[in-house]
């Protein structure tokens, strides 16, 4: 059994009511999942309770529609008249009798109705526990035409899901929208100057980690989050302390090998935080070559340091707006991992799909081909420009670059450095798209160009 509480300073801290005021603070204060959860974990929390916080919040934010459409059946009013802090009491109480096997129905319900004791809606207890009841008894069951509905089962909005619809056809949309409901594994990607990936595997599977071999690049391995395999945390040993891998995506990892940067080259990550692509540029450089990473902010860039530095990556670190084309022709390699809508890593992020208005598309899409311009004029002659975003929709990705129509460049692939197995991935016009229902992989797109001599 899970518990849901440890002890703090001789106090008894709720690992649910965490869970409650941080969804409840969402609802106010839209932000990035990762950003939340770490703004309301309690530093002192150990691995099993950091589990579960992170197992609820996630999971709430993931599959809120179908929460909602759960025990919606069961109220005696409209869902739109219940206040944010009812509707997450029900959501927290839901998603642990549907999701979590390992937590009894009656700890589910009496912590769920709890959430509810010191806030002005303490009127509501009564009805958090009646419905939390009925649906423990006799889980309702969808029909097929909610079941068809991608916006309640899968949990994401109807505008985005008419949208993948409209442009894949319902069983693709029905595919990405079920692979972005998915747990994503933890991905290490080794470093190669400490050791080779077999050494790596072999003290983490000593220390009881889980671990499988990448599906498309060679140089990865995934943790396994299997809710049965107990992993230790990963940031608690000291193989990460001295460097000897970093957190990164294959999809990730495949970018940075479709950029394929050479010795010897000075570089540029022009959008680097938090530094995972900028790592992995500076460690292909063998013990010739430069990176410069910047960033427009300072959280941004204390990130980026942070990882830079684990990793011993010796990269030149500023704070820049590229729009400001602070430098000229000098790069041989330029990196834009541009800001984008993040509807690639859904699975990742699940806040995304909440935070995410249809309109802000064009938003990103304006912005992304004014960064592209502007870093396009920082590549020497016969330097290589590199557009990357974790998205996969056309706004974003084919509509920015095919509208790139500098004369000095040109769509060149490089596939040298390319894994045989990721192949797949490079498409007939040059670029790279990596799509979430490819398989435990995120979603990811990127085109390369060389400039004329």
């Amino acid at each position: 059994m899970i518990l849901s509480k440890i002890k703090k300073n001789k106090e008894s801290v709720d690992i649910r009511e965490i869970a409650f005021k941080a969804l409840n603070y969402f609802e106010n204060n839209p932000q990035h999942t990762t950003d939340l959860f770490k703004k309301f974990c309690p530093h002192d929390l150990d691995n099993r309770d950091k589990t579960l916080l992170r197992e609820i919040i996630y999971g709430v934010l993931r599959w809120r529609n179908r929460l909602d459409w759960t025990y919606e059946i069961f109220l005696n009013k409209p869902i739109d008249r219940l206040s944010h802090q009812i509707k997450q009491a029900l959501r927290i109480g839901v998603y642990q009798l549907i999701f979590l096997d390992r937590i009894p129905n009656y700890s589910a319900i009496n912590t769920s109705v709890d959430l509810l004791k010191n806030t002005k809606d303490i009127w509501a207890k009564g009805l958090v526990n009646a419905v939390l009841r009925k649906i423990s008894n006799s889980k309702p069951f969808p029909s097929e035409e909610i079941i068809k509905d991608l916006s309640i089962w899968e949990s994401h909005p109807k505008w985005l899901t008419r949208k993948w619809t409209k442009e894949l056809g319902p069983e693709l949309a029905k595919n990405r929208c079920q692979s972005n409901n998915q747990i994503p594994n933890v991905v290490l990607r080794v470093n190669l100057k400490w050791g080779s990936v077999e050494d790596l595997s072999d003290r983490l599977v000593s220390m009881g980690y889980n671990l499988t071999p990448g599906l498309f690049d060679p140089d990865c391995l995934h943790l396994a989050t299997s809710p049965n395999v107990r992993n230790n945390s990963l940031t608690d040993n000291d193989l990460f302390r001295e460097g000897a891998f970093w957190i990164l995506d294959e999809a990730s990892s495949l970018v940075t090998r479709y950029a394929n940067p050479k010795s010897g080259n000075l570089i540029w990550d022009s959008c680097a935080a938090p530094g995972g692509k900028t790592v992995g540029l500076y460690l292909s450089l063998g013990e010739n070559g430069n990176v410069l990473a910047s960033d427009f902010s300072v959280s941004r860039i204390d990130r980026l340091k942070i990882n830079c530095f684990r990793m011993n990556a010796k990269v030149n670190i500023l704070i820049a707006d590229v729009l400001d084309e602070i430098f000229n022709d000098v790069f041989d390699l330029v990196l834009l991992d541009a800001p984008c809508s993040s509807l690639g890593v859904l699975r990742r992020h699940p806040d995304a799909r909440w935070r995410l208005e249809r309109n802000k598309l064009k938003d990103f899409s304006k912005r992304q081909k004014h960064l592209l311009d502007a870093v396009s004029k920082s590549v020497r002659p016969g330097g290589v420009l590199v557009y990357s975003v974790c998205s996969n929709e056309p706004e974003e990705t084919d509509l920015v670059t095919s509208a790139f129509t500098s004369k000095e460049f040109f769509v060149n692939v490089d596939k040298s450095n390319f894994p045989d197995s990721a192949m797949q991935f490079i498409q007939t016009d040059g670029s790279l798209q990596i799509k979430p229902e490819d398989g435990n992989i995120d979603g990811f797109y990127a085109m390369r160009w060389k400039r004329r001599k």
